[in-house]
């Protein structure tokens, strides 16, 4: 198999991530307009921690949905042009990790989100690697 085969099914794969995200993206920012004892009963319904940090935690998820979704959009315009052979899509896909690494910052804080950075971070490795064939003035 060659390099930009696999660059594509990687591509591909995480494609439809980034369609899911956005989709849930979009589905967070349906919570803001939910008061907080509805929020409160729904998260005991389903056994979550109901503590007001974490219905805080969801409200602050919830406001940055927009830009969740958004970041996400990024990620899936990057991930086509990797698919085209377009070198700048692997920044754009970059970019668009640190984006919601830097929601989940805002939200959570630094060091909570700290493996988060890590996972994101070995993502980008693994696309540098996968599309360092592409010529870099093919942009």
């Amino acid at each position: 198999m060659s390099p930009k085969q696999k660059l594509k099914i990687l591509c591909l794969i995480s494609l439809l991530a980034a369609i899911f995200c956005v989709l849930y993206g979009f589905a967070l920012t349906s919570l803001t307009s939910l008061p907080a004892e509805t929020m409160t009963e729904i998260i005991k319904k389903y056994n979550f921690d109901n503590t007001p940090e974490m219905i805080s935690a969801i409200y602050g998820l919830a406001s940055n949905g927009v830009y969740f979704a958004t970041f996400h959009v990024l990620e899936i315009v990057g991930l086509a042009l990797l698919i085209r052979g377009r070198y700048v899509g692997f920044h754009i896909y970059a970019a668009s990790q640190l984006g919601v690494f830097g929601i989940f910052v805002i939200v959570f804080g630094f060091l909570a989100c700290l493996s988060f950075l890590v996972w994101n971070v070995c993502w980008i490795l693994v696309y540098h690697r996968a599309s360092k064939h592409l010529n870099v003035s093919n942009v």
